[in-house]
């Protein structure tokens, strides 16, 4: 899923993008993680982790179709890919992500450090998270209240996914490196 959908949406089959994207919800573990899965449909013990790739494909399907049942379908499992993702790769709460291989020669073999691409993508799922939660805000979801490393609560997912969004995105623009003209990632001190 991390090649994606895309082309398959542009051609017109939006009824098979849709089927596999429910499988792929269905091959998540029960905390929510999504691994790669392998032409011989084996599930990667070493590749990145496909959360937020998945969380983009729902969004870029409904985009594509206004499918309102599939999104809210699939609602529940990025949901949950989603909170996964936020838990696993952004450790110290700072807005910046970190992944396990998450970008082929960079940022390292294991957690640890800042990722660039990882960050990046944590933006993008964030925002597709917050443009879902609003557009299915009349739906009786279930609630929660979060509670955050800054003491503050959030009482809804579009709540909480823009006020994550707004945190990445300031974060991320301090990883900016005017030397090389390019956002930059970081080891595990911070270099």
């Amino acid at each position: 899923i991390n090649c994606g959908l895309y082309g398959h949406e542009a051609a017109g089959f939006h009824e098979e993008a849709a089927s596999t994207l429910k499988f792929i919800a269905g091959t998540a573990d029960v905390k929510g993680r999504l691994r790669y899965i392998e032409p011989d449909f084996m599930i990667s013990e070493w590749a990145e982790q496909m959360n937020p790739y998945f969380i983009d494909q729902v969004w870029y399907h409904y985009r594509w179709t206004g499918d309102r049942a599939f999104l809210e379908e699939m609602w529940p499992s990025g949901r949950r890919a989603l909170e996964y993702f936020i838990s696993t790769s952004n450790p110290l709460h700072d807005g910046l992500f970190t992944g396990y291989y998450e970008n082929w020669n960079g940022d390292g073999k294991d957690r640890g450090g800042s990722g660039a691409l990882w960050t990046a993508m944590a933006i993008k799922a964030l925002k597709t998270g917050y443009e879902m939660a609003t557009l299915l805000g009349d739906v009786d979801w279930e609630k929660g209240t979060f509670q955050n490393t800054d003491n503050t609560s959030d009482n809804d997912y579009r709540q909480r996914y823009q006020r994550l969004l707004l945190k990445t995105e300031a974060a991320y623009e301090t990883r900016y490196n005017k030397e090389i003209g390019a956002y930059s990632s970081g080891e595990w001190d911070g270099a």
